[in-house]
């Protein structure tokens, strides 16, 4: 006969603190190794040592998933439906995406390691009950109450899921590898290419003439493939992905299927701008955000990540 345990928010509280103290990096404290666990140990670290010295370039972190890229080419580019060059390509820019949010695993806030850990013990049931898991977890934390981002890719579940990546790659509460957040951001950084391609996004250079009018930059050092910077970007901002045209004042453009924009809806929702549908504006790459978190900032950031990975190659 199964029992029926009732446990109160304080009792989970202080179950979750006291894992959390049990914890000693990626596993919970043991209490002696046998052969076996030492022979892996070792084993690990050789394997370590040859991907340093096959990928130099790349963060240790995502090295596994360098080399995953590379020995399984043939599956991945069926898997995905595109050809080498656009493989290694995408490869480059989930690295680069890993290292834009959490600089290759090397920041992460603990509450972040906290909630990764319950997930991977089988306590990812805990963000849809009753006394609310994760943001118990931010609540020991004094970290807000919201959805959290995870892992070194920094996915939400909802946006692991929407992706279909518990399907393509496997269920988040396992996800938080750097092999699997890999994985899961090259999927998503080709369902999000092929889908500005879709909506009429060009191959060409990205561009901002009114970026560069208005703010005083020289240009955009992007990709060189306007569909391929709004799928990179979508990693974080992913109301991007459109058309965009002219409109009625020059200092702004607006996505071509609106007739009146409003660029600040909750600031100023008075300020409504007519759209020119009919002037598209080729290969536009929208500024948006400000201070430190900029749509051209995070790209070019990225950008310059995959410019360094030269010794990531087929």
């Amino acid at each position: 006969m199964k029992k029926s345990i009732k446990l109160t928010e304080t009792d989970l509280e202080n179950i979750i603190l006291r894992i959390l103290k049990e914890q000693t990096g990626p596993g919970i404290t043991s209490f002696g190794l046998d052969n076996s666990r030492e022979n892996a140990r070792v084993s690990k670290q050789n394997e370590n040592i040859s991907l340093e010295k096959k990928y130099p370039c790349i963060p240790e972190d995502v090295r596994p998933f360098a080399e995953y890229v590379v020995q399984n080419k043939q599956k991945l580019m069926s898997e995905l439906g595109v050809d080498a060059n656009t493989l290694l390509f995408m490869a480059k820019a989930a690295i680069g995406i890993i290292g834009r949010e959490t600089l290759f695993r090397t920041y992460s806030e603990w509450s972040d390691d906290a909630a990764e850990f319950l997930h991977s013990i089988g306590f990812g049931f805990l963000p849809k009950s009753a006394v609310g898991g994760l943001n118990l977890v931010n609540k020991i934390s004094g970290k807000p109450q919201k959805q959290m981002s995870l892992g070194s890719a920094q996915f939400t579940e909802k946006t692991w899921n929407d992706y279909g990546l518990d399907k393509k790659v496997g269920s988040y509460s396992d996800s938080f590898s750097s092999l699997k957040q890999g994985i899961g951001t090259l999927h998503r950084i080709n369902d999000d290419y092929k889908r500005a391609l879709k909506v009429g996004n060009g191959t060409g250079p990205s561009v901002n003439p009114i970026a560069v009018r208005t703010k005083g930059i020289k240009g955009i050092d992007g990709t060189g493939n306007n569909a391929m910077d709004l799928a990179i970007v979508a990693h974080n901002m992913p109301g991007l992905i459109t058309r965009w045209c002219e409109t009625k004042d020059p200092n702004y453009a607006a996505p071509c299927d609106k007739t009146l924009y409003q660029p600040f809806p909750q600031s100023k929702p008075e300020l409504k701008i007519m759209v020119l549908q009919n002037k598209p504006i080729a290969n536009y790459f929208p500024n948006k955000g400000s201070g430190q978190q900029t749509s051209i900032g995070y790209l070019e950031k990225v950008v310059r990540y995959m410019n360094s990975f030269g010794c990531l190659k087929f």
